[in-house]
């Protein structure tokens, strides 16, 4: 399990989008009620996995680092609002001290991209970029299990 559900870190990052830059910021897959321009959208692309094995806190806890990296996209139909907004909304994950106190940890930001898109008869300017979030997935053996396998059967029994 990710030690700060995915879900709760989206939720401190909106938030904030909100409070300090007064943008609304939904999902790329809305559907329904589509905030007034401009806004924010974001898509969380995957949890990756580092290779590797597990570290060990203690007997009972171990732990692998994740990173998770989230699209955002600023939309607008003004194109100079649109650039101002992404980057004061990048700014915002460059200098990310208050999301670290939030429990939000920044990885990596990537590079303003133009993503703009025609819709039929007007034009909707969108600029993005790619943020990586760190976390950690953390398994708890409190059940018993310790991971390793003592004795294993190697003889098998085929039926007829």
């Amino acid at each position: 399990m990710i030690s700060k559900p995915i879900s709760q870190q989206i939720q401190i990052i909106t938030d904030l989008i909100e409070k300090r830059l007064g943008l609304i910021a939904v999902k790329s897959t809305i559907t329904d009620h589509i905030p007034a321009y401009p806004y924010v959208s974001f898509t969380v692309m995957n949890v990756n996995y580092r290779k590797g094995t597990y570290g060990r806190e203690s007997d009972e806890t171990r732990f692998l680092p994740v990173t998770i990296p989230i699209s955002f996209t600023v939309q607008s139909d003004k194109d100079t609002e649109c650039w101002e907004k992404v980057q004061a909304l990048r700014d915002l994950f460059v200098q990310g001290t208050e999301l670290a106190d939030l429990g939000v940890i920044v990885g990596n930001v990537g590079s303003i991209t133009a993503r703009d898109n025609i819709l039929t008869v007007e034009y909707e300017y969108r600029k993005g970029f790619d943020v990586t979030i760190n976390a950690l997935d953390i398994i708890n053996q409190s059940d018993g299990v310790d991971g390793y396998i003592d004795t294993a059967d190697t003889h098998a029994t085929v039926k007829e």
